[in-house]
């Protein structure tokens, strides 16, 4: 077995205060504060405990495009079959995380 477990997954966002709120409300995640995180003013960085020993890494660095190459049907986990839209932040994000056509 190549791997047991997943530490933290980290990715860069646009809108953490956005993706904070979907994993809180549809998966019950601890979001931890946004902090200051390297050496240039505009980075931070925000833990989301998805797990007993996972995180995600979230980071938000200005100026940088990168996360405008991502779309929210890529960024978000597919929704598991428990789990069922009940207000329109849930039905606006689950509906984003259908695969795209053609995918």
């Amino acid at each position: 077995m190549l791997l047991d477990g997943v530490n933290h997954i980290a990715w860069i966002s646009k809108d953490v205060a956005r993706l904070s709120r979907v994993y809180q409300e549809m998966f019950d995640a601890e979001v931890g504060p946004t902090r200051a995180h390297g050496q240039n003013p505009g980075e931070t960085m925000t833990v989301i405990r998805i797990g007993p020993h996972t995180e995600l890494n979230i980071f938000v660095i200005e100026g940088n495009t990168e996360a405008d190459r991502t779309r929210w049907t890529h960024a978000l986990p597919a929704r598991p079959p428990a789990i069922r839209p009940t207000g329109s932040l849930r039905q606006d994000t689950t509906t984003r995380c259908e695969p795209a056509a053609g995918r």
